[in-house]
């Protein structure tokens, strides 16, 4: 005869804690703990399991099983069933993967819930989407585009993030060739773009003007030309750390 083994407990919050406990050390890539465990603690149960301390939280908080790319686009997307009983169930998901393999991630957090009736969900948070803003209920399509635009690009991660909320303002194709063709690069101002760009140089012929008219050319309100190149929406500035990413419209 197989002797089933259990634990019995009238504490509903005990239950939960254990229920997280038991999946934690099945699949050993997470560390689940009390609120007030001592953070030393914490790492050490992390170097002993071989897992990152990001993938360790405590009982009752911001929680995901399942490992998450720290640097990359993710979402944390909750349970509403849990939400609303007092429970803040959720899981870190990378949002760069294909939008079928995102949703199979929120039915497994919703799996996984500690709600038997676990069904709606919400994001309820974000990271590394730069100035972009994500709603609730994105759809998930665009969602993936979005995050693969970004990680396939790292180097140039909030440029792209400025490309994308922009393009979606002005009703642009959305796509890794359209940011590449569209952007201007990292300028300290209109000024700086306008004064420095080849690409102005040759629209204008620049080195032509200069040649010919070298008197004058030392005289030309530089601000004045890089304001006029935004308004009259040859150019768009989105706005950066320490300057301004440029775009052209055509």
């Amino acid at each position: 005869m197989t002797w089933q083994k259990g634990i019995l407990t009238i504490d509903p919050n005990l239950a939960h804690a254990l229920a997280y406990q038991v999946r934690a050390l099945q699949d050993l890539n997470a560390v689940i703990f009390p609120q007030e465990t001592d953070g030393r603690a914490v790492k050490l149960a992390c170097d002993l399991v071989g897992i990152s301390e990001a993938n360790s939280c405590p009982i009752r908080a911001k929680c995901r099983i399942k490992p998450s790319d720290q640097n990359a686009p993710r979402i944390y997307v909750a349970c509403l069933s849990a939400y609303t009983n007092g429970y803040l169930h959720g899981w870190w998901i990378d949002a760069d993967q294909d939008p079928d393999e995102i949703w199979s991630d929120i039915k497994d957090m919703l799996a996984d819930s500690p709600m038997d009736d676990a069904e709606e969900w919400a994001i309820h948070d974000y990271e590394n989407f730069g100035a972009i803003s994500i709603s609730e209920n994105p759809d998930l399509e665009q969602l993936s585009i979005w995050a693969n635009l970004i990680s396939e690009d790292s180097e140039n991660a909030e440029a792209v993030a400025a490309y994308i909320g922009w393009a979606q303002d002005v009703g642009l194709e959305i796509s890794t060739s359209e940011f590449q063709s569209r952007y201007c690069g990292h300028w300290k101002n209109g000024e700086d773009f306008a004064l420095n760009s080849e690409e102005v140089a040759e629209l204008y012929n620049w080195g032509k003007f200069q040649e010919e008219f070298t008197f004058w050319s030392m005289y030309i309100d530089w601000a004045s030309v890089g304001r006029d190149l935004e308004f009259s929406d040859a150019y768009h500035y989105a706005r950066a750390d320490h300057g301004i990413y440029v775009f052209r419209y055509c």
